[in-house]
């Protein structure tokens, strides 16, 4: 069903008006597919426009309702704003932001075109390179509103000049007025879902538990507690708990300092316009780092047990977990329990600043399964300083998490490379190594290259190892092999094809609700190989239920799923895998990229047969403490956007 984007022009009786300058607020698709997660930011900034008299606006979710590239400029151009505000939250939308403010610029010339969110991380860029005017450096609420309430009353940009919070261009000179204090913990993420509803397809983020099938949604299907009667008719709803971390990992980018916990009592009436609204009875809680406030989490614990929903976290420290924090949370509801561990070597703990130690990882799995909670575990590979040691540390850590129970399905993991992205150490790092060319051009050029890839796609991924190309390559492979292999020891291959089987016939087209399919698939949502793109594609089993043969796999290409479907075979093979994935390769046409990485490869393997010095690793210490000191040493740098560069 079509869906209208909403226009606020009627006026609110809780908050006084004034007659601003016409605002369009939009999203800019950041996934393949649009997410079930709510467009919180940008809802929030609304409320806040809201309460600051600004009425005169609209909000086009472009994420949400996915229109062609076409229609979406048709549309803006009809709305003929004064300004648009584009949420730009991931760091790989810059070609998008580069063609849609182009075009946008060519019918709109006068309009003011304001860009938020991490992309913002990259404002000299945006602002010497697209036809972006201004980047918001940080929390929109106070800033767009003094920004729309100052260009309404002058129409000159040079007159923003004091509004903290921005980067822009005056007289070819960039301007970067620092950061705007931030709103406290009482007003983070106060939205009105109303906006929500009228700018899209509410049934995309209230989701029905249930499909038509009566599957249940694949967030909480392994609890048993989802399919007690009353539960039935119950939607899925997403809720943050609080803003930011108390962690720096250097590869992670924010805007916010800290954390900010939502006091409890207000988290319990957000819950119970959500019930009565909606219908909701299960909860996904969509925070970085939830729980490290003990209190906090009591309290929580007890007021979310009150109105008997379930509910999952994904996003918590490991080090903030014990045997009496999980059973308290699964006691209230809880179902899941997801950790950024990333990954199993204690040398890349430190290269990414965890602040945690291995041992904290293995006791949180463990306590986690213990206590019957639902897991997953996420890894980030090849980070500077992996190698092949490093990534055997890594194995041995998720063969021991995931044949913890029975119960477990080993492949219920996500293995994700090490992604530079802007105001973070690791791009720093990527920088100063020449892996990101010198200058605006070399910097455009790699946004470019990442625009719309994920963290899974190989040939994007920047190799910050001394390893070659090739062999990282096969590092999420060999993981998914090792982990499959060491479960069907443990628990046999019979058990190993009957969660197989069972995972399968939970996954349909989408993971949460929305369209199904008649015939069962095995879709690898949350699993990750890199031989083959093939391994994202649904794949059907035949009438018995078996998993396809080794020829079928092989005639359709899907060597990833060849993998899953015979461990044994896969772990006999395991060193094959450059050979695999090098045919990849030719299979794509790739072949300068092919020859290039095979001669990478040749060279490090002649050496190794030679014995040479393989010693030389990488850093083994946080690259913040090697990156810091040199950031701005580098050619063109501009040393009023230092802060960006370091992040916050």
């Amino acid at each position: 069903m079509k869906i209208a984007s909403m226009r606020l022009l009627e006026k609110r009786q809780a908050y006084p008006s004034n007659n601003f300058m016409k605002t369009l607020l939009i999203t800019i698709p950041i996934r393949p597919t649009p997410s079930e997660f709510p467009p919180i930011g940008m809802l929030s900034i609304m409320q806040a426009m809201r309460k600051a008299g600004i009425d005169n606006f609209e909000f086009y979710n472009i994420d949400g309702n996915r229109p062609s590239y076409k229609d979406a400029l048709k549309y803006i151009i009809r709305a003929n704003p004064d300004i648009i505000f584009i949420s730009a939250v991931v760091s790989t939308s810059y070609s998008y932001i580069k063609n849609i403010t182009r075009d946008i610029r060519s019918s709109l010339p006068n309009v003011l075109i304001v860009v938020g969110g991490s992309m913002a991380a990259s404002a000299e860029i945006l602002l010497k390179r697209t036809n972006v005017d201004i980047c918001v450096t940080g929390e929109g609420e106070i800033t767009n509103c003094n920004i729309i309430k100052q260009f309404s009353k002058t129409r000159d940009i040079k007159d923003l000049v004091n509004i903290r919070g921005i980067v822009m261009l005056i007289d070819n000179r960039l301007l970067n007025t620092g950061y705007e204090e931030q709103i406290s913990k009482e007003h983070v993420y106060d939205i009105d879902w109303e906006d929500l509803e009228k700018s899209s397809d509410i049934n995309q983020f209230m989701v029905p538990a249930f499909n038509r099938e009566g599957e249940a949604c694949a967030w909480f299907k392994n609890d048993q507690r989802t399919y007690e009667p009353h539960r039935k008719n119950k939607t899925v709803a997403s809720l943050p708990c609080s803003k930011g971390c108390i962690a720096r990992c250097t590869f992670c980018h924010r805007f916010t300092s800290g954390i900010r916990y939502i006091p409890n009592e207000i988290i319990e009436q957000r819950i119970v316009q959500l019930i009565k609204k909606y219908n909701v009875g299960f909860i996904s809680i969509v925070d970085e780092n939830f729980g490290t406030d003990k209190r906090w989490l009591n309290n929580f614990c007890s007021m979310i047990k009150k109105y008997d929903l379930l509910w999952r976290v994904a996003g918590m420290r490991v080090n903030t977990s014990s045997p009496e924090k999980m059973q308290m949370m699964k006691d209230s509801g809880c179902t899941t329990a997801i950790y950024g561990m990333e990954t199993g070597s204690p040398t890349i703990l430190k290269v990414m600043e965890k602040r945690v130690h291995i041992e904290d990882n293995y006791n949180a799995i463990k306590w986690t399964v213990e206590s019957g909670l639902d897991t997953t575990i996420q890894l980030i590979v090849g980070m500077p300083g992996e190698t092949p040691e490093t990534i055997a540390e890594t194995c041995r850590f998720v063969k021991y998490g995931m044949s913890l129970s029975p119960e477990q399905f080993p492949n219920n993991t996500s293995i994700n490379y090490a992604q530079a992205l802007p105001g973070t150490p690791l791009y720093e790092y990527a920088r100063n190594n020449k892996l990101i060319g010198q200058g605006l051009q070399g910097e455009e050029d790699y946004l470019i290259s990442i625009s719309d890839k994920d963290a899974a796609d190989e040939l994007t991924t920047l190799n910050f190892t001394k390893s070659p190309k090739l062999l990282v390559e096969t590092w999420k492979s060999l993981i998914t092999i090792e982990v499959n292999y060491h479960y069907v020891k443990k628990y046999g291959l019979h058990h190993y094809y009957k969660k197989l089987l069972q995972s399968s016939d939970k996954y349909k087209e989408t993971e949460i609700g929305g369209k199904t399919s008649e015939q069962k698939v095995f879709l690898d949502s949350s699993f990750t190989f890199n031989i083959d793109d093939n391994a994202r594609t649904r794949l059907k089993f035949n009438r018995k239920d078996e998993v396809p043969s080794i020829i079928e796999l092989f005639k359709k290409k899907y060597f990833g799923l060849l993998i899953i479907c015979y461990p044994r075979l896969a772990y006999r093979l395991r060193m094959l895998l450059p050979v695999a994935q090098l045919l990849m390769h030719i299979s794509k046409s790739r072949y300068v990229y092919s020859a290039k990485i095979s001669l990478e490869y040749l060279k490090y393997a002649v050496s190794k047969i030679a014995r040479f010095n393989h010693r030389n690793h990488g850093p083994n210490i946080s690259l913040r403490k090697l990156t810091n000191p040199n950031i701005g040493q580098l050619y063109e740098d501009n040393f009023d956007l230092l802060e960006l560069r370091k992040g916050r």
